[in-house]
């Protein structure tokens, strides 16, 4: 079998036979790709995400920082209670500075709430964020204390969740 374009008189025709060389770009479910594994090369590795993003701003002074994150840790709570604290002193570590200022917004409430009261892994990983009030200099503002529904869209205007306009 060969393909040819009508169009172009004169075009010679490609064959078909052989080895394909192809690429997924649009996985419509037919397709499993595996996970890109964390480590070097992956920009989603907890390094390369300090070393691109974070550890250009340490030669410069800051009073402190606005942490809004925690989603996609929803499900290990008692890892990011580690985790954020080990966060935290790094930082601090980075910048010389054991009063650095480490203000976090709590998740929001996200999703409608059960009828009834259930586990939530939501609850928990805000439970995690506020236990790290325990280290230094702490602060932090609540959007669920915000939100005038039981669902908080988490893309609405951070700044002003925050408390910061």
């Amino acid at each position: 079998m060969r393909l040819s374009c009508p169009d172009v008189p004169g075009a010679t025709p490609l064959p078909l036979a052989g080895t394909w060389r192809y690429a997924v770009e649009q996985n419509y479910g037919c397709v499993t790709i595996p996970p890109q594994p964390l480590g070097p090369g992956n920009a989603n590795a907890p390094c390369g995400l300090f070393n691109g993003m974070i550890a250009p701003l340490v030669p410069y002074a800051v009073r402190g920082a606005i942490w809004y994150q925690g989603e996609s840790n929803v499900g290990r709570a008692r890892q990011y209670r580690t985790l954020f604290q080990t966060l935290i002193r790094d930082w601090r570590r980075h910048w010389g500075r054991e009063d650095l200022a480490f203000l976090f917004v709590q998740l929001a409430n996200y999703m409608s709430g059960p009828a009834t009261p259930v586990e939530s892994p939501w609850a928990e990983l805000r439970e995690a964020q506020t236990m790290r009030c325990a280290s230094p200099a702490p602060a932090w503002r609540s959007p669920s204390t915000l939100a005038t529904r039981t669902t908080f869209t988490r893309r609405t205007n951070r700044m002003s969740a925050a408390g910061w306009r």
